[in-house]
């Protein structure tokens, strides 16, 4: 009898722990290479959903495009990208932010935002309940701006 209730417990732990990812979406960001990728296994594309880590989005920006929701994350792999701002409407929920994931192979570069002119930063971030991790930026007059954005973390960031 002891056995069936801890069992029945557990299941009922996995379930309760994975519904918050429940009809999460994963998008994954790629630029024009493949060197030191972790994410992706071709170059990105705009035109492609970004969905599946052989289709991969080129730009942070176009994933910006679609609807986000708590939970979903975005994987941007290896690589250099433009400078990009995530608007308020990107949004996660106390419980359930929105994972911008960047390359962990630091030997490779990581993931690097860089670009823009003087007086303008790299990343934006206007959205509340967001992630970021594994995010680099380089260069340029200015990295990251967080204006009116509550309930962002942010971790193993670093701006050069």
């Amino acid at each position: 009898m002891k056995s069936r209730i801890r069992m029945m417990g557990l299941g009922l732990c996995l379930a309760l722990g994975s519904a918050g990812r429940a009809g999460a979406a994963t998008y994954f960001v790629n630029d024009g290479f493949t060197t030191g990728d972790i994410y992706t296994t071709s170059i990105g594309n705009d035109a492609n959903a970004g969905t599946s880590s052989n289709a991969p989005k080129l730009t942070l920006a176009s994933v910006l495009t679609n609807a986000l929701a708590g939970g979903d994350a975005i994987y941007i792999d290896t690589g250099t990208y433009a400078p990009v701002t995530i608007p308020a409407t990107k949004a996660g929920t106390a419980g359930n932010r929105i994972l911008f994931q960047g390359s962990t192979n630091y030997a490779a570069g990581g993931t690097v935002f860089t670009g823009g002119g003087a007086g303008s930063y790299l990343i934006t971030v206007y959205g509340h309940y967001l992630h970021f991790r594994d995010i680099r930026t380089v260069g340029g007059f200015r990295g990251w701006h967080v204006y009116n954005a509550t309930f962002c973390e942010f971790d193993q960031i670093q701006s050069i």
